[in-house]
């Protein structure tokens, strides 16, 4: 993971074309730094995590909780006496 010092990102963005600066001030470019490497490193990070300490990997672990919630459990319904059966007589 990139580790820049302060003074290292100013000089990045100081290198930038005066084009790209007015379209983004310097924090809202870091921002968006930020993002992007956040984006490229956490699925890389959660299947270490999971390798390491789950019995899934990341797929998986995702199905296994996207299935948990969208299948509702089987409803319980009141045990009653079977319907009589009724004839009439005339």
């Amino acid at each position: 993971m990139s580790t820049h010092t302060e003074d290292q990102k100013k000089q990045i963005y100081d290198g930038l074309t005066s084009e790209q600066k007015s379209k983004q001030t310097y924090t809202e470019w870091v921002k968006e730094v930020y993002h992007d490497q956040y984006e490229k490193w956490m699925p890389w990070l959660e299947d270490k995590y999971l390798a390491l300490f789950g019995k899934d990997n990341k797929a998986s672990y995702v199905t296994k909780g996207t299935l948990a919630h969208s299948i509702p459990p089987f409803p319980l319904l009141p045990i009653s006496a079977p319907p009589r059966c009724v004839t009439s007589r005339t």
